[in-house]
């Protein structure tokens, strides 16, 4: 016996129905009605695009092997806290591991795994580091004192970052649900007309050297962070490069990698195709299908200085772009200075709202200073929301946009399809001050629409369901 298929309303995603009076495909929710070819063309373009239909594949073949002699005086550390195991040269040793700040001890002479393919140098020095620490914590008003005073700047150490970069042109297809509403009233009802329609969208967009973290110990979200690096500044790799800096041994794969990568380009790649459909008052993303060509990755090491200090039995780690000196890491909060500020905005919104009130009644009376206390407590926690928000600057990347290269997405489908309208009306309070349009199509005797790009139903008739 053959399957039923379900079809979906173009208006609400509920099921549709046949209904046997209209010999048209209705929805027993919104009670819209539409022809079977029109519903059959909507569900096949959401089948067409629908989600976890993606072929997102790479080819993952970053990295060389190292060269005879090549790794000769480099050795590997061990963090037996954090498991993490980095690399130095013979002049520069490591004393302690720069995520956890634990001791660290030489477990051998580095060899294998995979030689990175492109290395940024390092362009900022330790004390560009240390004056961007001391700036990151300038103006904050909820950070406390002592751990201004107590941090330990000189623990700052270099790093290289293993880092995998992607690079792909992603084919997509897309299908959204979108309205245009509009509104008009005259002296009994308020009407609303809500017009339906199904965007379509198809084209190209290519993405180069999107980054994904290659180490474990790194949080995500703190390289990310720091992003973008330019990699226009990449030089081919030589190990003279790490020369009195540490390199991170990467413990996570390029394949290990790809499912972050393509979130990123899936992200950026809906948000780019979204960004075309214009005119409309709301516009839902119903279904996205992406496919990679020419899908790449490198394997590259990123310069990075790294601060872990713990105050408080907390463990604090910030970083730093040692190309760019963006500075990044969350910063601890002083409840004392909090409650202070949130007292001192609660004082000045409430003799301000207070002044607001008097001066435009006349009078200060009990609702008065209830609505002063209120606007006041509101205030002061939004005031201080924005202080404490000062101290959290590490934020995990959502796409990959500023990775999207210029002038790359070209369109090869850009329809949008009229499938249904609807009019509503409401009884008005006649009390109420006339609103924009007063005077317009009376009850039973406006103008017709048409529903479906078919039957013709009047207005009138409509408000009578």
């Amino acid at each position: 016996m053959a399957e039923v298929k379900e079809y979906k309303c173009p208006c609400c995603s509920a099921e549709l129905t046949f209904d046997s009076e209209s010999q048209k495909m209705k929805c027993p929710y919104c009670e819209s009605e539409f022809d079977i070819s029109t519903v059959q063309d909507y569900n096949e373009q959401l089948a067409a695009v629908a989600e976890g239909s993606d072929d997102m594949s790479w080819e993952t073949s970053p990295g060389s092997d190292w060269s005879d002699g090549e790794t000769n005086g480099m050795s590997i550390y061990s963090c037996k806290s954090c498991g993490g195991e980095i690399i130095a040269d013979s002049t520069t040793g490591a004393a302690s591991c720069p995520y956890c700040g634990n001791p660290v001890v030489m477990s051998g002479h580095f060899s294998g795994d995979l030689r990175p393919d492109i290395v940024i140098p390092f362009k900022l020095d330790k004390e560009a580091a240390k004056s961007a620490l001391i700036k990151h914590m300038d103006g904050k008003k909820l950070l406390p004192k002592v751990f201004r005073e107590q941090n330990h700047i000189d623990e700052i150490k270099g790093i290289y970052v293993p880092v995998w970069l992607f690079d792909a042109e992603a084919d997509a297809d897309l299908a959204f649900r979108c309205t245009k509403v509009r509104s008009w009233a005259d002296a009994q009802f308020n009407y609303v007309e809500t017009k339906y329609y199904q965007a379509v969208r198809a084209g190209k967009i290519s993405f180069a050297n999107v980054p994904v973290d290659g180490s474990e110990k790194m949080p995500d979200d703190l390289m990310e962070s720091i992003e973008p690096f330019n990699v226009d500044e990449a030089v081919e790799f030589s190990t003279a490069y790490l020369s009195g800096y540490l390199a991170d041994k990467y413990d996570v794969t390029a394949e290990q990698s790809i499912e972050r990568a393509n979130e990123r380009i899936r992200s950026s790649a809906r948000d780019a195709f979204t960004s075309t459909v214009r005119g409309f008052d709301t516009v839902t993303c119903e279904g996205c299908r992406i496919r990679l060509n020419d899908a790449k990755s490198r394997y590259a090491l990123y310069p990075v200085w790294i601060l872990n200090t713990t105050w408080e039995n907390n463990k604090y780690i910030f970083a730093m772009n040692g190309q760019t000196g963006k500075f990044v890491g969350d910063l601890p909060v002083d409840r004392k200075a909090y409650w202070k500020w949130f007292a001192i905005i609660a004082v000045i919104a409430f003799i301000v709202i207070a002044i607001g009130i008097f001066m435009f009644s006349g009078q200060l009376n009990s609702n008065g200073t209830l609505g002063s206390a209120v606007g006041s407590v509101l205030s002061a926690f939004f005031g201080t929301g924005s202080m404490r928000s000062q101290l959290k600057s590490v934020r995990q990347n959502s796409g990959a946009a500023v990775y999207e290269k210029k002038n790359s997405m070209q369109l090869s489908d850009d329809r949008d399809i009229f499938l249904n309208q609807k009019v509503e009306k409401m009884p008005r309070n006649n009390s109420n001050i006339q609103g924009p349009g007063a005077g317009g199509p009376p009850q039973g005797h406006g103008p017709s629409v048409h529903n479906d790009g078919g039957t013709i139903i009047n207005i009138g008739d409509l408000m009578k369901k």
